[in-house]
């Protein structure tokens, strides 16, 4: 029995075997260029997830009140213009909490960068200041979107 195996594992080459699953199981997907379905498939998703004119709107609906908002309150007014932003981009109806959580991770960066600049370069904790304007920016981006949304969804259902 076992000289027959042998002989079998002798006549067949590994590699045809081999060859046989890799074109069964992959014979659909074509990764060149003449293959117009995938990449524009690919496009067409990440056109429809990633649009210039949502993140300038998120930007300036963010952005203007979190810095009004840390011109006249010390501490806290930038986060709380922040959430005031993204609850009026809420209210108005859009619908990507991503946009709104991109942004706002993006302005928490930036406020906690630029108003820890000694701490950052005296004790060099760059990477924890960056995590937590990131976090808490995103965050607040998402919730006030979350309460914007809901508030006009009270205020819009029938009774």
């Amino acid at each position: 029995m076992v000289e027959r195996m042998e002989e079998q594992s002798q006549d067949e080459d590994p590699l045809e075997r081999v060859d046989e699953l890799t074109d069964s199981d992959f014979s659909n997907l074509d990764t060149s260029e003449e293959s117009g379905e995938t990449s524009s498939s690919l496009r067409s998703r990440i056109k429809g997830a990633i649009s210039p004119r949502r993140l300038v709107t998120s930007l300036a609906a963010l952005g203007i009140p979190a810095a009004i908002g840390s011109q006249f309150i010390p501490l806290v007014g930038g986060p709380v213009g922040l959430l005031a932003g993204a609850f009026a981009l809420g209210l108005l109806g859009t619908k990507r909490y991503t946009d709104a959580a991109g942004v706002g991770a993006a302005l928490g960066i930036a406020g906690a960068a630029a108003g820890y600049v000694p701490l950052i370069f005296a004790l060099d904790i760059a990477i924890i200041v960056v995590a937590v304007g990131a976090l808490a920016g995103g965050a607040l981006g998402a919730l006030g979107m979350y309460f914007g949304r809901d508030f006009r969804d009270g205020l819009t259902r029938d009774i």
